[in-house]
């Protein structure tokens, strides 16, 4: 359903190749004591920070948003 390979971000401090699959029925959970930038994670999967590399495919269908309001109307 959701593929993220080879994800970096440009954030304060780059997050650098996050990869992951999500299934249909899975929930995803992104954990980790303060500090290890979780939000900036997250912030950019919804195009809150910029994406400095890497795809993001919903149904096999490559995502090219600009901002947050693009991602929230591809769903």
């Amino acid at each position: 359903m959701l593929e993220v390979p080879n994800f970096t971000s440009l954030c304060q401090s780059l997050i650098r190749d996050i990869s992951f699959d999500l299934h249909q029925g899975e929930i995803l959970r992104i954990a980790g004591p303060v500090g290890t930038r979780r939000t900036d994670i997250v912030e950019t999967l919804f195009w809150i920070r910029k994406k400095f590399a890497g795809t993001i495919r919903l149904y096999g269908k490559i995502i090219k948003n600009n901002n947050a309001n693009e991602a929230s109307s591809t769903v």
